[in-house]
């Protein structure tokens, strides 16, 4: 719960809290009432976690973009890299972010502006953070186990007759 409310502050924020009041208050109400954050947000599970560091990375972005260098940099990397361990969907909005990223840099390199920091945050972040979850991925695949399977039966004229007289009994397996 107090992760969906940080994250609900963070959209609040990231929408222009203080210079469009309605309009963020909106983006929050619309973010603690979608389907999505709502069933994302009251699980055990680490989705609200997930949801909470790319609320904090698209929150980094933003300062990046509005002229913060290295620590806005950096958050943005650790939130990505703290996003995709917290949940490996993560990837999905984080690239969308890094899809947005391209289409800015390729916008600003066709009117002639030289955005260093932006084009420096669209190589930097997406290989920061799947290089740093490419030993999970390894650890992982490294100590997969089989589960335990049961062995299939062995194919007898008593098994065929109890599966047929049970499917047409509605009944599980069995001649009774």
């Amino acid at each position: 719960t107090l992760l969906s409310a940080a994250t609900a502050a963070l959209v609040f924020c990231r929408t222009g809290a203080g210079r469009r009041p309605f309009v963020s208050l909106g983006a929050a109400f619309s973010f603690g009432v979608l389907p999505f954050a709502v069933h994302q947000g009251q699980e055990l599970r680490p989705y609200a976690l997930a949801l909470f560091w790319v609320a904090v990375a698209d929150v980094f972005r933003a300062w990046h973009d509005a002229g913060g260098r290295r620590l806005a940099l950096a958050g943005t990397a650790a939130a990505s890299v703290l996003a995709v361990y917290s949940l490996v969907l993560a990837l999905l909005p984080l690239a969308a972010f890094w899809i947005l990223d391209l289409l800015d840099a390729r916008d600003a390199r066709s009117k002639g502006a030289n955005r260093v920091p932006a084009r420096m945050r669209l190589l930097l972040i997406p290989a920061l953070t799947i290089l740093a979850f490419l030993p999970w991925i390894y650890s992982v695949r490294s100590h997969m186990t089989r589960a335990h399977e049961m062995p299939a039966p062995r194919l007898s004229a008593s098994l065929v007759l109890r599966h047929v007289v049970g499917f047409l009994a509605d009944r599980q397996l069995g001649t009774d």
